[in-house]
């Protein structure tokens, strides 16, 4: 009875055609909007001497998000780093005991659920992403609107609707966690255009373009009335 349903993602999409039968013409793809983020574009900071990287990830601390991978992952990396995962979950000790375990306490820190988690993290090198599954992940929308690459696994869902190989980051094989660190280790020394990232997702992205997809939806649909 529906005259339109909107998917978030072209993934979902495809899942109400091929497993609920719903007509293709009676779907649309409108994509989620990140804020735009008014800041200029914040840098990774360069030290003196050896360079210590910075890597993020924001996420609930649950089975799906793939955390664990991310440190095993992490683990694997011969630069040195620091990386901070913020978010609350009840995969919260499992994570810590992980990074006990391979001794990583010292470069890997669990910070905890903020409401600002990009506050005061502008200036990430990377933005790690572990999910098993997704919709259609706003963070990986977040970390674009402020120029950060993401290194992602190519799982089911929306992530290789938002990430493009070397333009805003690098999709790896599902659980290769050798390729996933390989693919961190390759985006620390490329060349990525951050305010070219923000640009792109506030292009595709932003609300005002959300706004105007779905006006002109629905418009078209109360003309055909």
């Amino acid at each position: 009875k529906f005259d339109r349903i909107i998917c978030q993602s072209v993934y979902m999409q495809q899942d109400l055609v091929i497993l609920y039968s719903i007509p293709a013409d009676k779907t649309i793809v409108i994509h989620n909007a990140t804020a735009e983020v008014l800041s200029k574009t914040v840098l990774p900071a360069r030290q003196d001497g050896q360079r210590v990287y910075k890597l993020l990830t924001v996420a609930r601390l649950s089975e799906e998000k793939g955390i664990e991978r991310l440190i095993h992952a992490a683990g694997l990396l011969s630069d040195p780093f620091q990386y901070f995962i913020i978010g609350e979950g009840n995969k919260r000790k499992d994570s810590q005991r992980l990074i006990d375990e391979l001794q990583l306490q010292d470069c890997i820190f669990l910070l905890g659920e903020k409401p600002d988690p990009f506050t005061g993290m502008e200036d990430a090198d990377l933005f790690l992403f572990g999910s098993y599954y997704e919709g259609f992940p706003n963070v990986l929308l977040e970390a674009g609107a402020y120029g950060m690459p993401v290194i992602a696994f190519d799982v089911p869902g929306g992530i290789a609707e938002i990430i493009t190989n070397e333009e805003n980051g690098f999709l790896v094989e599902d659980n290769d966690l050798i390729a996933f660190a390989v693919a961190v280790k390759k985006a620390l020394t490329a060349d990525f255009n951050r305010d070219s990232i923000r640009e792109q997702t506030k292009k595709r992205f932003s609300v005002n373009v959300v706004i105007e997809e779905s006006e002109y939806l629905f418009l078209k649909l109360h003309q055909n009335k």
